[in-house]
């Protein structure tokens, strides 16, 4: 076994809710443990189901992170709707003509970039769910053999075969991720850009009750999923 496989690290991700959801996760290897070995297996990286609900996990850190994305996008494109039907009448002059040209310039040039992020979004959410059914149908194959063919027992050759279907797709999932990040980031500026950008149009009277509602999607931790260490890690 290599050095990576025997590498040991802590459990900071266990949590009720982390408990909760290997149950739910468990459920599709029709697979329902007790409290107590939940709590054991989850708590010893070395134990077969922690092993088995690391790429799960990963999916879950990912599927935050495409959520997040989707809630800038979301505020963007109710920002450039309540735009579209929220203009004073375009014949009332403009108290600084240079100004407003300038925001509308600045409102196009980010609803351009709007739809290149969402184009963008949208393949590695596709690529995202593709993923899942590939580490799912590989996870639960592997899971179905150990229990008819190794009646459950946990030996070192097994262990070895889980990574070599698990670190691929590890590999997979933090490439992806990483992709998200990346696009929830962009998003999040644009966000801040378009919040600025509004304040150069002059003619633009915006809804304090949509701008308020709007609003309360962005309450974001976009530190979520950035890092390895919220992610299980190997066991021994």
């Amino acid at each position: 076994m290599n050095t990576s496989q025997e590498k040991t690290t802590s459990t900071p991700w266990i949590s009720t809710y982390a408990e909760l959801l290997s149950n739910l996760i468990l459920v599709h290897f029709n697979t329902q443990l007790s409290s107590h070995d939940l709590a054991d297996a989850l708590h010893d990286p070395s134990s077969y189901y922690y092993q088995l609900l690391i790429v799960p996990f990963k999916h879950v850190y990912t599927n935050l992170v495409a959520s997040q994305a989707e809630i800038c996008e979301v505020f963007l494109k109710k920002t450039f709707l309540d735009l579209l039907f929220s203009q004073n009448d375009p014949s009332t002059p403009a108290p600084d003509a240079d100004a407003s040209k300038e925001g509308v310039v600045q409102m196009s040039a980010a609803r351009d970039k709007l739809l290149d992020l969402s184009d963008a979004l949208k393949q590695a959410q596709a690529d995202y769910d593709q993923l899942i059914v590939k580490s799912q149908r590989a996870l639960i194959d592997f899971d179905a053999e150990t229990k008819v063919t190794y009646a459950d027992q946990w030996t070192p050759e097994r262990r070895a075969g889980l990574w070599e279907i698990i670190e691929p797709l590890m590999k997979e999932a933090d490439l992806l991720r990483t992709v998200l990040c990346q696009y929830r980031a962009q998003l999040a500026q644009l966000v801040s850009e378009v919040k600025h950008g509004l304040v150069e149009l002059p003619n633009y009277t915006p809804d304090p009750d949509k701008i308020h509602a709007n609003g309360d999607l962005l309450h974001l931790n976009l530190a979520i999923g950035t890092s390895a260490a919220s992610t299980p890690g190997k066991g021994s």
